[in-house]
C-alpha cells in the first residue's frame, strides 16, 4: 500500500479511512495483530482492548497514541 511521498508496509490487510466528515469511528478492541512499521505514529481513541492471542508490535522509533 502507498499513497503519495509515503510508503507503508502492513501484516495484515486493513481498512484505509478517508473521511469526509469530521468524525472517524474506530472499534475499542484490537482483533487482529498488527505490527506499526518503524518510524511510524497511529492514534486510537480509547478506550482500546486487544484480543486474546493478538498483539500488536510498535517498531524501532514509532509510537501509538491512545486518546
Amino acid at each position: 500500500m502507498s499513497f503519495p511521498g509515503q510508503s507503508f508496509q502492513f501484516n495484515q490487510t486493513v481498512p484505509v479511512v478517508q473521511a469526509t466528515t469530521p468524525f472517524v469511528v474506530n472499534s475499542q478492541t484490537v482483533s487482529y495483530s498488527y505490527v506499526i512499521p518503524q518510524g511510524s505514529s497511529v492514534m486510537s481513541t480509547g478506550p482500546v482492548s486487544i484480543a486474546s492471542g493478538v498483539t500488536v508490535t510498535i517498531s524501532s522509533g514509532s509510537r501509538w497514541v491512545v486518546l
